[in-house]
C-alpha cells in the first residue's frame, strides 16, 4: 500500500485518467489473484474469474492484450511451480472465451455501427479499430515525443524527465540513483527466491512476478511507447518490489520477528523515498509547459482573456480545450470542432462556424491531429 501511495505512475494517472486506469489495474489483479487461486488453493472460481478479468481487461483498453501476452508468457514458464494438490476444476473453453468476448462486445456492436451507417465517425480511442491501430503503433511506425522509446527510462527512473521532451516542459534528469537502489534490491530479492525456492505461497508468487513484471514492462513498452501505457505495471511491480524486500530480509532476519519487519521496511524505502519525491515536485514541473491550457495559471489566464473580451460565442479547434472550458467558463457557449478536424475539415470549412462569435486557438501541448490552428 504504501508503494502504490508514493509510485508516481500509479497516481498521476489514476488521477488524471480516472475510471480507464483503475480498470485495468482491478482487471489485472483479478486475473493474477484467480490465477492463485486456482493453482495453490484449488480454488474452484479460479477459470470463470480469469475469464472475467481478462474481460474487464480488454473492456477497459485493447492495450490489456500486452498484459495478457506476458500473462500467458509467465503462466507456461512457471507451469511447473505449484504445489501437490488436486487437479483444479476442467478449464471450460466456452467460459474463457466466451467472457472476453462478451467484453469486446460493445466494441464490436459500435464498430459495426459505424461502417454501416453511413455516418461520419469522429477518430477516438473509445473505438475498438483505433485502439488496435495504437497498440500495434510501437511495431511499425515512428511515434511522436511523448511516444518515445526512452519512455522506458523515464518509467525506471525518473518519470517527471517525461514532461521535458514530451511537452517542453523545464528537463529533469531521467536517472534517480534512490529509484535505481530501490529497483536493484528487488533484483536481488527475486535472485535469492530464485536460489532457494521456498516452498509457499508467497515464494511461487514472488517467483511468478519475478517473470510476469519484466515481460509485461517489455509487451507494453513494444506495443505503445506512452507512459500512461507502462502505468500498468505499477501495480504488479509494487508486488513484486515488496515480496522480494521482505524475501531478502529473511536472509538477515527469522520470520515474523520484529527485525524482519524494519530490514522490509528498509528495503523499500529507496523505491518510497524516490516516488514521494517525484510526487512533490509534480506541480512544479508541470507549470513549465508552455501550452496554456496544461497548467492551471494557464487555464485561468485563457478564461480571463475570455470574459475580458465578453466572449458570447466561442468556437475552438483545440482538443485540449474539450472540458476545461466547460469547467472554468461554464457562462460561454463553446462550439468544439476537433472532431470535424479529425476528419478532415480545415481551412474556410472550419472558421465558417464561427461567423459571428469568436474563435479561439492555442499552442498546443503537443502534434495531435485533433488540432488545427489558422
Amino acid at each position: 500500500a504504501f508503494l502504490l501511495a508514493t509510485d508516481w505512475c500509479f497516481i498521476f494517472y489514476r488521477k488524471v485518467l480516472g475510471g480507464t486506469e483503475i480498470l485495468l489495474q482491478a482487471a489485472a489483479l483479478l486475473t493474477l489473484w484467480a490465477l492463485w487461486s486456482r493453482r495453490w488453493k484449488g480454488g474452484v472460481h479460479g477459470t470463470p474469474a480469469i475469464a472475467v478479468g481478462i474481460a474487464l481487461g480488454l473492456h477497459a483498453k485493447a492495450t490489456f492484450a500486452a498484459t495478457l501476452l506476458a500473462f500467458a508468457a509467465a503462466v507456461l514458464l512457471t507451469r511447473w511451480d505449484h504445489p501437490r494438490l488436486k487437479p483444479p476444476e476442467r478449464v471450460h473453453p466456452g467460459v474463457l472465451l466466451g467472457l472476453p468476448l462478451l467484453g469486446l462486445a460493445p466494441f464490436a456492436v459500435a464498430a459495426w455501427q459505424a461502417h454501416t451507417s453511413g455516418i461520419p465517425v469522429v477518430p477516438s480511442h473509445d473505438t475498438l479499430d483505433l485502439q488496435l491501430s495504437r497498440f500495434l503503433h510501437g511495431w511499425t511506425s515512428a511515434t511522436p515525443a511523448r511516444e518515445g522509446a526512452v519512455n522506458l527510462l523515464y518509467f525506471l527512473g525518473d518519470p517527471l524527465a517525461f514532461f521535458g521532451p514530451a511537452y517542453g516542459a523545464t528537463p529533469v534528469d531521467p536517472i534517480s540513483l534512490v529509484r535505481t537502489l530501490g529497483l536493484a534490491l528487488t533484483v536481488a530479492g527475486a535472485l535469492v527466491e530464485w536460489r532457494d525456492r521456498a516452498p509457499s505461497a508467497s515464494g511461487a508468487l514472488l517467483r511468478f512476478l519475478s517473470l510476469f513484471v519484466p515481460l509485461q514492462i517489455a509487451a507494453l513498452w513494444t506495443a505503445n511507447h506512452d507512459l500512461h501505457h507502462l502505468a500498468q505495471a505499477s501495480v504488479p511491480l509494487a508486488l513484486l518490489s515488496a515480496l522480494a524486500a521482505e524475501r531478502l530480509a529473511g536472509t538477515l532476519a527469522p520470520p515474523r520477528s520484529a527485525k524482519r519487519g524494519i530490514l522490509t521496511a528498509l528495503f523499500v524505502l529507496p523505491l518510497l523515498v524516490s516516488g514521494a519525491s517525484s510526487l512533490a515536485r509534480t506541480d512544479s514541473v508541470i507549470e513549465t509547459v508552455r501550452a496554456p491550457s496544461f497548467t492551471e495559471s494557464g487555464q485561468e489566464e485563457l478564461v480571463r482573456m475570455l470574459r475580458g473580451a465578453g466572449v458570447t460565442r466561442l468556437v475552438t479547434t483545440d482538443y485540449e480545450l474539450y472540458g476545461m472550458l466547460e469547467a472554468r467558463a461554464p457562462e460561454v457557449p463553446v462550439k468544439h470542432l476537433w472532431g470535424a478536424v479529425a476528419r478532415g475539415e480545415k481551412g474556410p470549412a472550419v472558421l465558417r462556424y464561427a461567423a459571428g462569435g469568436w474563435y479561439l486557438s492555442v499552442r498546443a501541448s503537443a502534434p495531435m491531429a485533433y488540432n488545427w490552428s489558422p
